[in-house]
């Protein structure tokens, strides 16, 4: 069994966004029908600019990088404001783990308990490791876990948990 309490940093929680993110993006219905149409309309585009005047189309090329800037500005600040939501649900967390699954304290609020089986993935970052269910994630700092703690956790995850790459 390990047993931890752990308060979440704005970095630790990103790092597990950016993850879970990642992944939950792969499972959205029609993905892959839009990137196929994103392409077909993209090289359409493409070969009709010779068409256009050089200052409409390197308008337009100058528009789509805007886009760009902005979209990946937008991400940023809707994490930070995620941590900002969620902050003081990820101090002083009490977190144990065993053979049965996750059990979880918060000083002022209840508790909580996720068999392992309610688990669809794991992931290991940079400063967490992810236990993810549906679209949820729950983020566990490494910093919080001496090395031994970490190699026992990974075990015991990888042994009732899938990961996927």
């Amino acid at each position: 069994m390990i047993d931890i309490t752990y308060s979440l940093s704005e970095a630790e929680y990103l790092d597990g966004y950016k993850i879970w993110a990642k992944l939950q993006l792969k499972t959205y219905p029609g993905r892959v029908l839009v990137q196929i149409a994103s392409a077909v309309f993209g090289v359409f585009i493409g070969l009709s600019l010779h068409l256009l005047p050089t200052w409409l189309w390197i308008g337009l090329i100058a528009s789509y990088g805007l886009l760009y800037f902005v979209c990946w500005w937008r991400k940023k600040v809707i994490r930070k404001h995620l941590y900002a939501q969620s902050k003081e649900n990820w101090q002083n967390m009490h977190v144990k783990f065993d053979e049965l699954g996750y059990q979880s304290e918060l000083p002022g609020m209840s508790g909580g308990w996720i068999r392992w089986a309610r688990f669809t993935n794991w992931r290991e970052g940079k400063l967490v490791i992810i236990l993810g269910y549906d679209v949820h994630f729950i983020p566990i700092p490494r910093s919080a876990l001496a090395p031994e703690q970490q190699d026992e956790l990974r075990l015991l995850i990888a042994s009732h948990v899938k990961s996927s790459t």
